[in-house]
């Protein structure tokens, strides 16, 4: 994304603001039909996992460099579960409801309710 700042007309007054924080409309962050979508869009979104159905909403998330994470709250519990954002888990993102159903490896949960 490339934003022009109003009061930003040059590269001085760009230098100025190097290491200063830019607040951005939450309305910025809204994708259309077939574009990439931006995960704040989906905080709050209900996780549902196939074969397990409603494990919790969307509280998050959280990068390591390599791989997006989207930190889930648990039904009935205080932690929060992990998981990365890789397409080959998402099966369906459906944003009138609100929801994401994710196919998951096989035992991927039991690690965090042990």
């Amino acid at each position: 994304m490339i934003l022009e700042l109003d009061n930003c007309q040059n590269v001085q007054s760009a230098k100025l603001l190097q290491f200063q924080p830019v607040f951005l409309p939450k309305k910025l962050f809204k994708s259309q039909r077939g574009e990439k979508i931006y995960m704040a869009e989906l905080i709050s979104f209900a996780v549902e996992v196939l074969d397990q159905g409603l494990i919790g909403n969307i509280q998050s998330f959280q990068s390591n460099k390599h791989q997006d994470f989207l930190l889930v709250q648990q039904k009935e519990k205080a932690s929060k579960i992990p998981i990365p954002f890789v397409s080959s888990y998402i099966k369906n993102i459906n944003f009138p409801e609100k929801t994401i159903v994710l196919d998951l490896p096989e035992d991927f949960l039991k690690i965090f309710n042990d």
